[in-house]
């Protein structure tokens, strides 16, 4: 739901806009921290290669769902600098498929298989997207201009078509959340989007508080005595270099240093 309503403020034609250059500042963000974080942990703390790597992995990507929280309580969603942090985000999640399917590949012994994999994911993912697109403006829009004579009709067909999009998108191996948030967009462009996003809201704030206590119900705090220096030393590199990182290249793009300061502060977090 958080995502479906992030994608209700992202009109696909700004998203157009800032695509390029959201690709390629979060691939050379993703590059450069995951191997900063390898060499720290692997020349520095003492990790094997396998462990380093997947340190750097986890490092590299910023959380969606707390970066779409945060910026949605401030009422953010609508700016520049948030809009280029989710065209980031999206990027990270896109990799991070593909380094899912690696990680996959490399445990099965099925390594020679990764290529033909991630070019299949790829045509599956870029097929998804556009029949969703199409769908959603040859068909979708004129049935919300239907069902948009009845409040409690809209409320429900916004659930069901966002739930649909999801569950496609997890059917094909995708996360759930980029299907969620494509949905929105596509229903962005309707006249109606202002009042789904307004009638979804308490949805989202009730699940997300149970999402909440579930991510601190998962966190063992027991042992963090043996790992407290590696772990200050790993949040440095989070909380000072992947900002720094994503400040350089947006600069490089001629972001103001506002802008800059702003999404980099934004994804300095996993």
């Amino acid at each position: 739901f958080l995502l479906f309503m992030v994608g209700l403020h992202l009109n696909p034609y700004f998203i157009k806009w800032v695509g390029v250059q959201s690709l390629l500042i979060g691939l050379a963000q993703v590059i450069i921290t995951f191997a900063l974080t390898f060499i720290v942990s692997f020349k520095i703390l003492g990790f094997d290669a396998v462990t380093s790597s997947y340190v750097g992995i986890a490092i590299a990507f910023s959380s969606t769902i707390i970066i779409m929280k945060l910026l949605s309580d401030k009422r953010q969603l609508d700016s520049l600098s948030s809009k280029m942090s989710i065209g980031i985000l999206i990027v990270q999640d896109l990799i991070a498929i593909l380094v899912l399917i690696f990680i996959s590949t490399v445990g099965s012994n099925q390594l020679e298989g990764f290529g033909y994999l991630a070019i299949k994911t790829f045509l599956i993912g870029a097929g998804l997207v556009l029949g969703l697109f199409l769908f959603g403006f040859f068909v979708l829009l004129k049935v919300v201009k239907s069902v948009a004579r009845s409040q409690e009709l809209l409320f429900l067909f916004s659930i069901c078509w966002a739930f649909l999009a999801s569950a496609l998108f997890a059917f094909f191996g995708f996360s759930l959340e980029i299907g969620a948030l494509l949905a929105g967009m596509i229903l962005s462009v309707s006249p109606y989007s202002t009042e789904i996003s307004s009638k979804i809201k308490p949805l989202r704030d009730f699940f997300l508080i149970i999402f909440f206590i579930i991510l601190g119900l998962n966190l063992d705090i027991s042992g963090i005595k043996y790992v407290f220096v590696d772990a200050l030393i790993l949040s440095a590199i989070v909380l000072f270099f992947k900002p720094i990182i994503l400040m350089v290249f947006m600069t490089l793009f001629n972001y103001t240093k506002r802008t800059s300061f702003l999404v980099s502060t934004s994804l300095a977090q996993i």
